[in-house]
C-alpha cells in the first residue's frame, strides 16, 4: 500500500511517453490495460530503447518524493549521519525491461560523478526495488569492503557496454578492488543501503 501511489506515479509517467511515441509514429499501439511492468516491456517489444522511458534523473515527481523525504528512510539516514539531513537533488528512476543492455550499468561508485573530495562525505543510497529483484532480473550487484579504502577507483567512459550513447563511468576489470562479489535480492519494498564509494553494479534482466 506505501508503494502504490509511486506505482501510479509510474503508470503516469509511462503514459505519458507512449502517448509520446505514438504521436511520433514510432508505435503503432500505445498498451493500455497492462500493467506498468508487461507494459513497459510490449513498448520495448516495439520500439526499441523503450525501456528507459520510466528513467528519470530529474527531481522526483510528489509521491516518489514523499517516499523519498518519507519518515522512515530519513530515520534510517539518521543513523548514518546524525540528524542534519540534505536530500541530494537527484533521485534516479530505472525500468530494466529484459534484454535492454542500455540500462545495466557496470561497476562503479557514486562519487566517480562528484568532485573528489566528496568521497570524503558519507553519503548513503537508499536502493528500493518495486518488484522482487533477483539475480536472473538483473539485482543490484556489490563488491564487499569496496568502501573501505575511501578512495576513488579509476572509471572510464562506458561505451563499453555497446552503446555509443551511453554515458554511464565504469571501472575496468584491472582496477577493481579485491573482495567478493555479493548479489543484493531483495523483496519489493526493501530497502538496500550503500555509501557513495561502495562498488556495485546493476546487472542484466535475464528473466
Amino acid at each position: 500500500q506505501g508503494m502504490q501511489p509511486a506505482l501510479d506515479e509510474f503508470e503516469r509517467i509511462v503514459d505519458e511517453a507512449a502517448e509520446r511515441l505514438f504521436a511520433a509514429g514510432e508505435i503503432e499501439d500505445i498498451h493500455t490495460g497492462e500493467d506498468v511492468y508487461t507494459r513497459l516491456i510490449s513498448l520495448e517489444n516495439e520500439c526499441r530503447g523503450g525501456g528507459p522511458l520510466l528513467g528519470q534523473r530529474e527531481s522526483p515527481r510528489p509521491a516518489l518524493a514523499k517516499l523519498w523525504a518519507s519518515d522512515k528512510l530519513l530515520d534510517m539516514v539518521e543513523q548514518f549521519i546524525g540528524p542534519d539531513i540534505c536530500g541530494h537533488p537527484v533521485c534516479v528512476l530505472r525500468a530494466k525491461t529484459p534484454d535492454a543492455t542500455l540500462v545495466s550499468v557496470d561497476w562503479h561508485q557514486d562519487s566517480a560523478y562528484a568532485v573528489e573530495e566528496a568521497a570524503k562525505t558519507l553519503q548513503p543510497t537508499a536502493w528500493i526495488p518495486f518488484l522482487d529483484a533477483t539475480i536472473e532480473n538483473g539485482t543490484l550487484e556489490v563488491i564487499r569492503g569496496s568502501h573501505k579504502p575511501r578512495r576513488i577507483f579509476p572509471h572510464d567512459l562506458g561505451t563499453h557496454v555497446g552503446h555509443s550513447e551511453s554515458s554511464y563511468l565504469y571501472i575496468k576489470e584491472e582496477n577493481l578492488p579485491p573482495g567478493d562479489v555479493v548479489a543484493c535480492e531483495a523483496q519489493m519494498g526493501s530497502v538496500v543501503w550503500h555509501s557513495n564509494v561502495l562498488v556495485h553494479r546493476s546487472t542484466e534482466n535475464r528473466s
